[in-house]
């Protein structure tokens, strides 16, 4: 039998999981005429993941 424990933190930890990315927030953009033209997507691929903000 599993003690206590060992079947409390399994649980724990995906309970907090789903706390964490509930608390995510989303943001709908509307995608560009040319979203899907070959030339933007190798602009986006080099573009940086966060911009710096001043």
């Amino acid at each position: 039998m599993l003690r206590p424990r060992a079947v409390l933190l399994p649980v724990l930890l995906v309970a907090g999981a789903g706390v964490l990315a509930g608390c995510s927030s989303t943001v709908a953009l509307e995608p560009p005429a040319d979203a899907n033209d070959p030339r933007c997507a190798d602009v986006m691929v080099r573009l940086p993941e966060v911009f710096e903000s001043h």
